[in-house]
């Protein structure tokens, strides 16, 4: 039996419908045999953007940013636990795209490229992305084309339903 482990981390500012969608998808995925599921939210922790200091080049694994003090070491040093085989990451939508807190998140994990933890960090995981928005064109596929672009560019390898759902052609990223 394959043991894999899925993290699910919500960039969402407050515990609700992005939430409420990334446990159900990692409820789903506990059900299959082997896979383990473990969940983060970004909600009430403090993160800055990255602002360019470059301290992170060189920095050790145990502190891969530490030119600012805040939350995002401790969520970074759990998604980067080498049993954490893939993730799923939900993101709200603001302003027709994702999530401030995703962009703030994405902008924080360059330092894996100039740390002692190497861009091969991220790859080779599985990468789903899911968007919750209030409205029909609330920016919901933006979001999920700005997830998976950055799973792309980070090497990791996205998923999304396929034919087994009922449809002809796989790979849907349309608003959930």
């Amino acid at each position: 039996m394959v043991n894999v482990k899925i993290l699910g981390v919500c960039c969402a500012a407050r515990h609700a419908n992005n939430e409420v969608a990334l446990k159900w998808a990692l409820e789903s995925a506990a059900e299959l045999p082997g896979v383990k599921t473990e969940f983060i939210s970004l909600a009430g922790k403090t993160m800055a953007a990255c602002n360019n200091c470059y301290r992170c080049v060189g920095a050790p694994k145990d502190d891969p940013c530490p030119g600012i003090q805040d939350d995002f070491k401790e969520i970074c040093l759990k998604m980067l636990e080498p049993d954490v085989d893939g993730y799923i990451m939900s993101a709200l939508t603001d302003f027709q795209q994702a999530s401030a807190h995703w962009h703030v998140l994405k902008s924080r994990l360059v330092c894996l490229e100039f740390n002692q933890l190497g861009p091969e960090a991220l790859r080779s995981k599985a990468f789903g992305a899911i968007s919750v928005g209030a409205a029909t064109y609330g920016g919901q596929s933006t979001a999920l084309q700005q997830m998976l672009m950055w799973a792309h560019q980070s090497d990791m390898y996205p998923v999304a339903c396929g034919p087994e759902v009922g449809r002809v052609v796989g790979g849907y990223i349309g608003a959930s």
